[in-house]
């Protein structure tokens, strides 16, 4: 019967399967390397990552050629019995070829090959499913090494953190990982972050172990029972109240000031000078203080408002305090003074 076009095989994978063609031309490909090199070595691969194997290829590029198929394959290819060995001895190496592993053919000496092989390092970020290597810690307090943007990620890790004046606080004694568990991916997530990576390489040959370092922050007293609000948590100001004490960390000192008492003093302070000054102005210079008082809105309050504004620029100024929104505020008041000016028109049309 002829073959019905509905019935098609669909792979459910995206890679491929090999075809036979292609395992012919690993088979040749590999027995024409055991009639061009000297040695043969068979390396064995744990936690691969392909750029650091690249980097390696990339070495021995010139004199020598590295397989890494299917372990059946090659072993057909060397000869898996004394009668079917391509060459002396091969059988032995068939026999090796077993987990992640494959075949390196080269005209460098056996002593340099294996020297390189031994001394080699590689640090690489953790995986997940990996060993920890060591033990990581964080005490509770400040973390100074997080910005304060990286907090809603740590909390999303697991890690019990809050922003305390812009800080990232941690709230009580957190493990990262314990030497010998396998990594979550929330841990190797966290791990990856960059005060966590370390320089110094603690793998040797291929084999990439995930890197680990401590870094403890410790405070004097513990803090429980938070009130937390993240409603202005991104400007610097935190309304949590610990019922104990913790360590406080300073905040940027123009915004201590704003929320003191005592610039809230020096700002009514300021005002009421100004309009003292503005006053005495309009009597001296003008003597028409009856004019003052029934001048039009938009002659008195814009002149109030730039008179205090210029002073509070002044001494921002002198204290080494940013004045940008001092001066946005400042030109907003030509602004004013044009509504004020289009009120009283309309005013005069009407009346």
């Amino acid at each position: 019967m002829p073959k019905s076009k509905r019935e098609v095989d669909v792979s459910l994978t995206r890679v491929k399967k090999k075809t036979k063609e292609q395992k012919i031309k690993l088979v040749d490909e590999i027995r024409k390397c055991v009639d061009t090199y000297k040695n043969l070595f068979v390396f064995g691969i744990e936690n691969m990552r392909s750029t650091k194997f690249i980097e390696i290829r990339q070495k021995y590029k010139n004199n020598s050629r590295f397989f890494y198929g299917k372990n059946n394959v090659m072993a057909i290819a060397l000869g898996k019995t004394p009668s079917t060995e391509y060459a002396r001895e091969l059988n032995k190496v068939s026999g090796v070829l077993k987990g992640e592993c494959g075949l390196m053919f080269t005209n460098e000496d056996q002593k340099t090959v294996k020297k390189y092989f031994t001394e080699l390092h590689m640090s690489d970020f953790a995986r997940c499913g990996q060993i920890a290597v060591d033990t990581i810690e964080l005490c509770e307090g400040p973390l100074m090494q997080f910005p304060f943007s990286l907090e809603p990620q740590l909390r999303k890790f697991g890690l019990p953190t809050k922003l305390e004046k812009g800080v990232v606080t941690l709230i009580s004694h957190y493990v990262v990982c314990k030497n010998g568990d396998k990594l979550t991916a929330d841990q190797c997530r966290l791990k990856n972050k960059k005060p966590f990576t370390s320089n110094d390489p603690s793998t040797a040959a291929i084999q990439i172990q995930p890197q680990t370092e401590s870094i403890p922050t410790k405070v004097s007293k513990q803090a429980k029972n938070l009130k937390f609000s993240e409603s202005k948590a991104y400007f610097g100001i935190d309304k949590r109240k610990p019922l104990d004490e913790t360590i406080i960390v300073p905040s940027q000192p123009y915004l201590e000031a704003l929320d003191s008492a005592v610039h809230k003093r020096r700002v009514i302070a300021s005002f009421l000078s100004s309009l003292a000054a503005v006053c005495f102005y309009f009597w001296y210079s003008r003597r028409d203080y009856d004019g003052f008082l029934n001048a039009p809105k938009y002659e008195v309050v814009p002149t109030l408002k730039r008179y205090a504004l210029r002073q509070q620029i002044k001494e921002a100024r002198e204290s080494g305090k940013d004045t940008t929104y001092l001066k946005a505020a400042l030109e907003y008041v030509d602004v004013e003074e044009a509504v004020y000016r289009a009120e009283e028109g309309a005013f005069t049309l009407d009346s």
